[in-house]
């Protein structure tokens, strides 16, 4: 039976919501979050919306036209992945059904992209297709030149051509986009996962990526302080986020998206149909986290993000990295913090249920003003604000704003910063009390008011 939270948290976070809107739903049916316009979904529509997004591309990257089957593209971008490249592509090739039936090869496909390699990735790559016609898997070699040639513009190359060969199908709308990277193992369940959520209506999914250390390579050797601190740091990091997102699950709920879920949503799991890349615009093209700016970019569209747990890779712990920005880099960050003893400073659980409480009652005035009920009146809007630490004259014209409400709590985030207000209200706190307080907040061990929260 799944933990939850303590009764009076239920009956705190239902008393607010009533108090601030009389048509705001219960927290067990959370007000709608979708703003997309239904004629996006038509077929022709996002057709058409695909074809304006690859229109901006490049020429194709592979000439061979699509099986009339497909249905999902499975994405790799790759740069001196000799070394790995094979066993990625191994684990993809042996996607099945948890009954371990091998999925339709027919129905999907492979494309690896290997820009601006030093080393024999391409041929390693292209052997190993060879060897197995059964299943399409395309290696596409290319040069991409500065100030282009990071992982934002490989990955967006990729996708793009994603996009234009299922749009080619038929498959605008219920195709699938699927990136990884060329260091991680996908497990064998992982792309039925992806296409089940597809199926069940979400937008887009990101899956669950698990890293693997490196192991002592000598019997009994002692552990390398730097990686044991790396490793130290990564599973705390993951312990609060995994509760940070069941409090959110808790206090904010997401239909699309519903315990048990996780918190990642990056290129080395991430699926998206290609009517929904193509209503953001596609994969923002930068040098670095344009994972986290494409999430960014769907939520502010109000389109529905799936978190799930069983879809799972397997990902490099190493520490050098192909990318600027990315995990090698995060690791070796906290490597240097525990050999320097720094901590690692978060949210407090507090603050984040203070933001989940208050975006919850926020989207609820949202659904009330954007549904003709009544105006954002008096009673509670102040509250919000002063909750948020923004004006609350602001709040109301952004409210009257017609807009997404991913759009308007952007707009709350930026005014946050500019205020300045949340951030002294809210200082960050060691990682380790930050947990114990999520513990207790996500598993009713703490009597929580409303004070308590404010103090």
């Amino acid at each position: 039976m799944e933990p939850q939270l303590s009764a009076p948290v239920t009956v705190a976070v239902s008393a607010a919501a009533a108090a601030f809107t009389a048509s705001a739903p219960p927290p067990t049916s959370p007000p709608v979050r979708r703003h997309e316009s239904t004629a996006f979904r038509h077929p022709s529509t996002a057709a058409a919306a695909v074809a304006a997004v690859v229109a901006r591309a490049d020429a194709p990257l592979v000439r061979t036209p699509p099986a009339a089957g497909l249905r999902a593209i499975i994405v790799v971008p790759v740069r001196n992945e000799a070394e790995g490249i094979r066993d990625t592509l191994a684990a993809l090739c042996h996607q099945q059904t948890p009954t371990g039936e091998a999925l339709p090869p027919e129905t999907w496909e492979i494309i690896v992209l290997a820009n601006n390699c030093t080393d024999n990735t391409t041929t390693v790559a292209r052997r190993f297709a060879h060897a197995r016609p059964g299943l399409a898997v395309h290696v596409v070699a290319r040069t991409i030149r500065a100030p282009h040639n990071h992982v934002g513009t490989a990955r967006r190359w990729l996708m793009n051509e994603a996009a234009r060969r299922l749009t080619l199908v038929g498959r605008t709308t219920d195709g699938v986009i699927v990136s990884t990277d060329g260091d991680t193992r996908p497990t064998p369940t992982w792309l039925w996962h992806l296409l089940r959520e597809v199926a069940a209506g979400a937008d887009a999914v990101g899956g669950r990526i698990l890293t693997e250390h490196p192991v002592p390579t000598a019997p009994n050797a002692p552990p390398d302080p730097y990686q044991r601190h790396a490793r130290r740091y990564h599973l705390r990091d993951v312990g609060y986020h995994l509760l940070k997102a069941h409090l959110e699950a808790t206090l904010d709920p997401d239909p699309a998206d519903p315990w048990p879920r996780h918190h990642q949503h990056f290129g080395a799991n991430l699926a998206v149909t290609p009517r929904a890349y193509a209503a953001v615009g596609g994969l923002p093209a930068l040098r670095c986290l344009e994972d986290m700016a494409f999430h960014r970019a769907l939520l502010r569209a109000d389109l529905r993000v799936r978190h799930c747990p069983q879809a799972v890779v397997l990902t490099s712990a190493r520490q050098d990295g192909r990318v600027e920005c990315g995990l090698s880099t995060q690791l070796r960050e906290w490597a240097e913090m525990g050999l320097q003893d720094r901590p690692h400073l978060v949210e407090s659980g507090y603050q984040l249920a203070t933001r989940y409480r208050a975006r919850y009652v926020l989207r609820a005035l949202w659904c009330a003003q954007h549904r003709g009920a009544h105006p954002p009146g008096p009673t509670g809007l102040p509250a919000t604000a002063a909750d948020l630490g923004v004006p609350a004259d602001w709040l109301r014209d952004e409210l009257c704003v017609p807009q997404p409400f991913g759009q308007l709590w952007e707009a709350v985030e930026q005014r946050q910063r500019d205020e300045g207000r949340w951030v002294a209200r809210w200082p960050l706190i060691d990682i380790r009390k930050a947990t114990q307080q999520l513990y207790q907040l996500v598993h009713g061990q703490q009597v929580w008011t409303w004070k308590a929260l404010n103090d």
